[in-house]
């Protein structure tokens, strides 16, 4: 589905939340010479993109391991028509309507996919999508990011991120993932079907550019359930994204 487009910010501040353990994923030191953030916009309403969902399943199995992260933004623009994504939020639709603008498209669509802030294309693009992140993680990266637990309760917990090597200008996302989930879908373009989806994006909070270090709060969502994990990424002003790094979480019951 295309949808036209209006400017909206690309930055935006949603809650975000989990309880952390442990330290961050450490990859090796050849592992460290690149990454592949993958963001995919997918909607529950959409019949083009349970392909897309099944993908990036495959890719998190097929790169366990590397420095491959991936982020499901689930957009609103499809709930009114037939079926409400209870994942979906104007929030992440807004975030694709500046990657619109970023690479001069004249609409948005589901599925799409964004490379490391760099390379779009249609979601459920197999060949594309493997060749690009091997061409990442065979690029070094231009800045480092840190995370490590600080102390936390069941409501809030706290996280502290350092970025050294990068540009003072750049912004940090910290993005909320809930790592499966599994819906039947009752009405819509996909009536009728199980989905299973793979790294949602649940909340995102932005910190603007020169708050390249400190201590970050969240608040726990009420309705967290399963495993999840925190992603943060470094943007600079053009978009691109310069490193990512992720600390696992302990499952809610």
């Amino acid at each position: 589905m295309k949808i036209t487009w209006s400017w909206l910010p690309l930055f935006f501040l949603l809650p975000a939340a989990l309880v952390l353990f442990g330290k961050q994923k450490t990859p090796s030191k050849d592992a460290r010479t690149g990454f592949a953030v993958v963001e995919l916009f997918t909607s529950e309403g959409c019949s083009s993109c349970p392909a897309a969902d099944q993908l990036v399943e495959k890719i998190a199995a097929e790169n366990g391991g590397k420095r491959v992260y991936i982020a499901s933004y689930h957009v609103d623009y499809w709930d009114r028509l037939g079926w409400k994504d209870r994942f979906s939020k104007k929030e992440y639709a807004a975030y694709q309507y500046a990657y619109a603008k970023q690479f001069k498209l004249n609409s948005v669509y589901t599925p799409q996919i964004v490379i490391n802030g760099q390379l779009q294309f249609v979601g459920s693009n197999g060949i594309l999508l493997r060749s690009s992140i091997n061409n990442n993680l065979n690029q070094p990266e231009t800045a480092q990011l840190t995370l490590q637990r600080a102390e936390s309760d069941p409501a809030v917990c706290k996280v502290q991120y350092a970025l050294e090597g990068g540009e003072t200008s750049a912004a940090l996302l910290f993005v909320l993932l809930q790592k499966k989930a599994v819906v039947r879908i009752e009405r819509g373009e996909n009536q009728g079907k199980t989905l299973s989806h793979t790294n949602i994006v649940r909340a995102v909070k932005s910190l603007t550019s020169g708050q390249l270090s400190g201590t970050l709060s969240i608040p726990v969502p009420a309705d967290m359930r399963g495993e999840w994990e925190l992603l943060c990424y470094a943007k600079d002003p053009a978009g691109k994204i310069l490193t990512a790094q992720s600390i696992q979480a302990e499952p809610v019951k």
